[in-house]
């Protein structure tokens, strides 16, 4: 009798304490996505490129517009909580660009570190666009740096194993999308496609 009645009086204890426990639970979970990584990602296409079963490359690009850079600056000033003087500042900063330029964003892995040399003068890559006139060279390709990119935190792909460069084409050269953008050396060809 004394055991049912040290058990039972340890139930009760313990249905109190799971109670207490329960309400004082404060935490939430939060499983949604970042509209804007969403967006990244509908523009990014993915190219790989193959020789035998080894991967020789994986190259991730989309194209970094005016329309992105706005809809950057307008989320980072609400999730940062910005003043309108910090809001405008932020959004000058990523808006430099004069509409002259149509920028791609490059992230490119490759199996031998020697390989991703899209910045050098004399790269094993020639990068260029398809376009009805011809192939187009770009009027710049530069190394980002991954800490100081704008859109660091919405990339959707991980960034850890690649360099990031950007790559500019003069407008007038190309026109409106849609754009083949190609990439091709000794090693092979691979090219990604907009059709907007």
């Amino acid at each position: 009798m004394r055991t049912g009645g040290s058990l039972y009086a340890a139930a009760v204890m313990m249905a109190a304490l799971l109670a207490s426990c329960a309400q004082n639970i404060n935490s939430r979970y939060q499983i949604a996505e970042n509209p804007l990584t969403t967006e990244v990602r509908d523009r990014t296409r993915t190219a790989k490129l193959y020789q035998d079963v080894d991967t020789i490359l994986i190259l991730d690009a989309f194209v970094d517009d005016e329309s992105l850079r706005k809809a950057w600056a307008a989320d980072d000033a609400h999730r940062r909580n910005l003043g309108p003087n910090e809001a405008k500042a932020a959004q000058e900063n990523v808006m430099k660009d004069d509409g002259s330029k149509v920028n791609f964003i490059m992230a490119l892995y490759t199996a031998k570190d020697e390989w991703n040399d899209l910045a050098k003068a004399d790269s094993r890559w020639s990068v260029y666009l398809d376009t009805h006139k011809g192939p187009v060279r770009p009027a710049s390709v530069s190394k980002i740096t991954l800490d100081k990119f704008y859109l660091r935190d919405n990339l959707p792909f991980e960034p850890t194993f690649r360099r990031l460069y950007s790559v500019s084409f003069a407008k007038n050269a190309i026109g409106n999308a849609p754009y083949r953008l190609v990439m091709s050396g000794q090693l092979g060809e691979t090219s990604l496609y907009w059709e907007k």
